[in-house]
This record gives structure tokens, sequence and C-alpha cells, in this order.
């Protein structure tokens, strides 16, 4: 019996191991396609553009596993995803690049590798959302349908740019602890979209978002500061009053300090870059942008 129950081991070990050796894979008859997809005249700009300079990948066609499943969207429109592409890297990409000491080093190494395009806002029940950087790895660009031509700023748009990526850079070197102190009993995590734009001012905030949060307060005087015109600007300090306005002021003095000392980016160099390029994108053909 024993020498039976023993064959019988010989046998299902041998049937094993033959059949491991034979268990390769069938590369003729795969079920997976595995040849490079067939690219458009966009994607070929977008490689060009963004996956090899920067090795930033576009995501503009809509895909479930890049969505929040808690939100109901709807793919970005090509023709505007064409045009958000082109002015993400001309007033935001390039403008980094031409202020930061090593250029396109520094946004290579800091920017996320993904920007996904949704057509549609994100709402909850605070309102919507414009934009999310998850991570530092990829930020989502919502309401790429609105995008409309004759824009000249695209102000809202490219503040929600100026303002994740600004995230970004924080995540990878804190805000400064001084800035958290200077306005630390007028945060409102769950109640400062109940605050007018007015209000949000007089206590010493860019905007009712920038008084949630430090993180999210010190990224809103980054990006609106250098998205706002001079004139804009001024506008939010008098909206502010004295009070308001000085404490604006030092916030604005912290994040330049930060922004220099940690990037080596002067913010007012960048405010000026950031506003040519604004003012020059009046003389760009948006309809005909050759790809």
């Amino acid at each position: 019996m024993k020498k039976i129950i023993y064959l019988l081991i010989l046998c299902l070990t041998t049937s094993i191991f033959y059949s491991c050796s034979k268990d390769e894979p069938d590369t003729a008859n795969s079920i997976f396609d595995t040849s490079a997809p067939e690219l458009n005249s966009f994607d070929q700009w977008l490689r060009d553009n963004y996956v090899i300079p920067y090795n930033i990948q576009v995501k503009y066609k809509l895909e479930d596993i890049e969505t929040d499943y808690a939100y109901n969207v709807i793919p970005a429109d090509l023709e505007k995803s064409k045009r958000m592409a082109f002015l993400l890297k001309y007033l935001w990409i390039e403008a980094y690049k031409e202020v930061a000491g090593d250029g396109i080093h520094f946004v290579r190494a800091n920017a996320p590798r993904v920007m996904h395009y949704l057509g549609s806002a994100e709402y909850d029940d605070r309102g919507k959302r414009l934009g999310v950087a998850e991570g530092g790895m990829k930020i989502t660009i919502t309401e790429v349908n609105d995008l409309i031509p004759s824009q000249i700023i695209y102000q809202e748009f490219f503040n929600t740019i100026h303002h994740e990526f600004g995230h970004i850079l924080c995540q990878t070197i804190d805000i400064p602890i001084d800035f958290r102190t200077i306005t630390p009993a007028d945060y409102a995590p769950s109640t400062w979209f109940n605050r007018s734009d007015e209000e949000a001012a007089e206590l010493g905030f860019v905007s009712p978002y920038a008084s949630s949060l430090p993180e999210e307060d010190f990224v809103e005087v980054l990006a609106r500061y250098i998205t706002y015109t001079p004139a804009e600007w001024q506008a939010k300090l008098t909206q502010a009053g004295t009070t308001g306005s000085e404490l604006i002021t030092i916030k604005l003095g912290r994040v330049k300090t930060y922004m220099k000392n940690a990037w080596k980016v002067d913010l007012d160099q960048l405010k000026a870059v950031v506003q040519r390029r604004a003012y020059e994108i009046q003389f760009i053909d948006l309809d005909n942008l050759g790809f």
C-alpha cells in the first residue's frame, strides 16, 4: 500500500513540474491588446509638450477609475481640452519655467504626474469644486467645458491651477509655522462657505475659502496675488479695511519669504510674468491652435 502511495506522489509531483515547465505565456494569442495606441494630433502635441519635457500626462478622455465616484460628471470637450492644455502650459508651466532658477527642472521635479480634465463641476453640500490636488501626483481640473475663448485672463481657472500647484509645493516643504498664528481664531473649517467675500476680507482672508484652514489660506494668498491684476489686488485690500488689509499684507509677506527661501522663486517676478502672459492671450487664436 505504501509503495502505491509513494508511486502516486511521484507521478503527481512529476506532473506538476512538467506542467509548470510548459506554463509559458502565449504571446501570439494574448487576450490583451499590447499594441501602442494610435495618437491623434492632440495626443502628439501633448506628448511633445507635456510628456517628454515635463513627464506630465494629460487625461482628457473620461476614465471612471480617475474620477471620484461621489460625484456625477461628464467628459471634457475635445476642443475645450485643447485650449485648456495650451493655456495651462502658457500661463502656469512656462511662467514657472521662466522664473524658477532651474527652469524646466523645477517644473519636472514638482509638477503633478497627471493632469485630469472633467467637463463639469463636482458639487457637494458646500458648493462646487473647481480642482483638487491629490498627494502631489494628480490635479483634477473641472468645468473644462465652460472655458470660453472670449475670456482674456481666465482668472477662475488659473487661480485654481496656481492654488492646487501651491498645495503640491507646500506638501513638499511645509508652510511657515508663524503663518498659522496670524489669524488662528478665525478659521472656520465647517462654516467658511457662510462668509461673504467682504466678511472674509475684513477678517484678513483673500476669499471665504481661505478662511477654512491655514493651508488653504496660504495657497489662496499665493494664487490670488499672482493672478489678480494690481488693481484687483488693491481692490481686495480696500474691501478688507484697515485691519483686514494689514493682516492680508502680513500673510503675503510670509508667502513671499517662503517662495524665495524654499523654492528660489521671486513672487513679484512670477506675478509680473503671469500678468504679462495673461495679457498676451488676447493675441493668440485659441480656435486655431494647429493640433
